[in-house]
């Protein structure tokens, strides 16, 4: 039992960041974006996701790669160190990003695992 918490001690503090919070990856649900931009134009796209296993699971940011017309998008939300008492709701999380597409086509905006995907035609 006592190596039991002691791994998972390690574990803990191993996913813990200076700034006193856990982090995790959150679960995208929906993308939204808009379904034409003029090459140019700037696309706000809004990740709605769920994240945490209590009320006091905060939004963090957004993590993207861009691989030519496709923008994989991974969620992350975090816990304060020093929880106070939460409520037992999951909350759900959103979070926006920008884009400025360089050149005209489909980008496909998609959560990191595959499951969301979207796409915007730039003309």
């Amino acid at each position: 039992m006592k190596i039991f918490l002691i791994i998972m001690s390690l574990f803990i503090m191993g996913c813990t960041k200076n700034k006193g919070t856990i982090q995790a990856v959150g679960q995208i649900t929906e993308i939204e974006s808009l379904s034409e931009i003029s090459l140019g134009q700037t696309d706000t796209v809004v990740v709605i996701f769920n994240g945490g296993t209590n009320g006091c699971a905060i939004a963090d940011h957004l993590e993207t790669k861009v691989t030519d017309n496709s923008v994989s998008i991974k969620a992350y939300y975090n816990y304060p160190k020093a929880q106070e008492i939460c409520t037992t709701n999951i909350p759900v999380h959103t979070l926006k990003y920008t884009f400025k597409p360089t050149k005209k086509g489909l980008y496909t905006y998609k959560s990191f695992d595959g499951e969301i995907t979207v796409t915007t035609l730039v003309k």
